[in-house]
């Protein structure tokens, strides 16, 4: 089950979040081999999504790996900037662990040029680890937009 945890975003300015996912012994959970995503919809069930991260196969990010629709599903908009998700990572973003190189770490980003172009409003969210054969879902809640 999801843990539901609402975001904040303010409309032009970086948006970062990161986590760390662990057991019921709170020691964190190996995550390398598997991808992440995050999606933002107007509500929870609608199938539109305003904004989609992803992180790459290798569990890192580039620029590609965030995605503004312009409405339209499927659509991307005429303006996109850049962020994404890195998994195995410490709190700023950079490759971190334990003895054995495990962190648990999931960094989501996204830059101003993205955040700029999100509407302002309530919004919901959830975010997905998934590996060959296994889809979890670690969080979901609302993604308020602030406006600037």
């Amino acid at each position: 089950m999801a843990v539901n945890y609402n975001l904040k975003a303010d409309r032009g300015t970086d948006f970062v979040l990161h986590l760390q996912y662990v057991d019921d012994s709170n020691t964190p959970v190996d995550i390398s081999g598997m991808t992440a995503s995050m999606q933002v919809r107007r509500h929870s069930s609608s199938g539109t999504t305003l904004i989609s991260w992803i992180s790459s196969p290798t569990g890192d990010w580039d620029s590609a790996h965030a995605t503004l629709y312009d409405g339209t599903p499927g659509t991307v908009g005429a303006t996109t900037g850049s962020g994404g998700i890195k998994l195995t990572s410490s709190y700023t973003g950079g490759t971190a662990g334990n003895s054995l190189g495990v962190t648990g770490g999931i960094w989501v980003i996204a830059d101003p040029t993205t955040t700029q172009n999100l509407p302002v409003g309530q919004h919901f969210y959830d975010l997905e680890l998934n590996s060959s054969n296994t889809t979890v879902k670690l969080l979901e809640g609302r993604f308020d937009v602030k406006g600037n």
